[in-house]
């Protein structure tokens, strides 16, 4: 789809290869460990130490997604990427309560590039229709919402960013 419908219609050059944070810095071992354990206590990851207190940064390089590995890890092909919990707490979203007015609630469940906890089975963090982050099971069949960012001398000229309102971006 990036390819398709920015790179080959020559928008890529409006487009920032930013960091996607998929941070997998571990907050609490629990059981888990190298050398052997339990696995009867849950893996979190960093996001949950900061719950109350969301952060910009991506603290591990190797989780920093970029297409260029000059600012990040070079893994990505095209400059897309999924929002993360941070972010979204950022914009309004929360993991404790309803908040069905923050921008980014299009009253649907998606995903966020957030790692939650591993149990049983891996968590992911995502953002649900009533308006409020939760841990879903990675085998949950959720929507992505990818994210593109736009260059700080990009200038938009028109819309909310939405299907029926987009961005309209000036091109001069």
């Amino acid at each position: 789809w990036y390819y398709t419908n920015i790179e080959q219609k020559g928008y890529s050059s409006y487009i920032e290869d930013t960091i996607w944070c998929n941070d997998r810095s571990i907050y609490q071992l629990g059981g888990w460990n190298p050398n052997g354990g339990s696995t009867r206590s849950n893996l979190y990851f960093g996001r949950e130490a900061r719950a109350n207190s969301p952060s910009l940064s991506c603290p591990r390089e190797i989780d920093r997604f970029t297409v260029n590995d000059s600012n990040g890890n070079g893994d990505l092909d095209y400059p897309v990427g999924l929002i993360t919990a941070d972010e979204i707490a950022f914009a309004g979203g929360r993991g404790d309560k309803r908040n069905e007015t923050y921008y980014l609630n299009n009253g649907g469940i998606w995903w966020t590039g957030t790692p939650g906890y591993f149990e049983y089975t891996a968590r992911m963090i995502g953002n649900h229709v009533a308006s409020f982050m939760y841990h879903a099971t990675v085998t949950d069949d959720l929507a992505v919402r990818p994210a593109i960012s736009l260059k700080n001398n990009v200038v938009v000229a028109s819309g909310d960013g939405s299907v029926d309102n987009p961005y309209i971006i000036l091109t001069d």
